[in-house]
């Protein structure tokens, strides 16, 4: 269970940065809400989670576009973020929403893959800031395997962005 779950979260956690640092204004707006809640001189913690409405629908929305096992892909009209997923739930009662299987076949690991991933994200995105290299492009193009990967994997410089420095140690 962990070796499977930390590929599959590793390249969610590619993914989701992928997707944000497309998305400068989603970019600001999640940091505007970690601010909030966080404050510029404190690290995340996991129960800080919970108070990101808008960090948690992001993310769902990311786990509906680019789902761990490719065979879990799922059709929409529109790249939607993000207030429709909020209420989603990973049990199967949503049929537009599988990102960790459902029924019998349901990842075992689903509480402790979406704790890694989403605290991973929201510590990379609260503790910078992160740029492409001069002259990179970004490609969000996925590669199909036993995983969903990114075809090109994800270069980016970060910038620290908390006030105190200290936090980095």
């Amino acid at each position: 269970m962990v070796i499977g779950g930390t590929d599959t979260t590793s390249k969610t956690v590619e993914f989701s940065m992928a997707e944000i640092m497309n998305k400068p204004g989603i970019l600001r707006k999640l940091q505007e809400e970690l601010e909030t809640v966080v404050g510029k001189d404190n690290i995340v913690e996991e129960s800080h989670i919970q108070q990101l409405p808008y960090f948690y629908a992001v993310m769902k929305e990311v786990l509906r576009l680019h789902p761990e096992l490719p065979l879990m892909i799922l059709q929409s009209g529109k790249n939607r973020v993000p207030s429709r997923e909020i209420k989603w739930d990973y049990r199967g009662n949503d049929f537009n929403y599988f990102p960790f299987g459902s029924g019998r076949r349901i990842c075992v690991g689903t509480a402790m893959a979406e704790r890694m991933f989403m605290y991973s994200v929201v510590s990379f995105i609260h503790s910078l800031d992160c740029k492409l290299p001069e002259g990179e492009t970004l490609d969000l193009t996925g590669k199909f395997g036993i995983v969903l990967m990114k075809k090109r994997p994800l270069v980016a410089v970060p910038i620290p962005r908390l006030s105190n420095p200290t936090l980095y140690e």
